[in-house]
């Protein structure tokens, strides 16, 4: 986890409530596909190298 940027599971965690408060079908696809972005966005930062371990793949 320390590897995340500042912030992110903060900003995970609003659509994960929100998403299981009773929304409509067309809010809850809408944000069921941000929080599979988010959680994208969460496994790259978490396991794609940086740096030279980057430029070496």
């Amino acid at each position: 986890l320390r590897a995340l940027p500042d912030g992110a599971l903060k900003d995970l965690a609003p659509r994960v409530f929100l998403g299981g408060q009773g929304a409509g079908p067309e809010e809850a696809r809408r944000l069921g596909a941000e929080y599979m972005e988010d959680l994208k966005g969460l496994a790259e930062a978490l396991w794609l190298p940086r740096g030279p371990e980057k430029e070496a793949i």
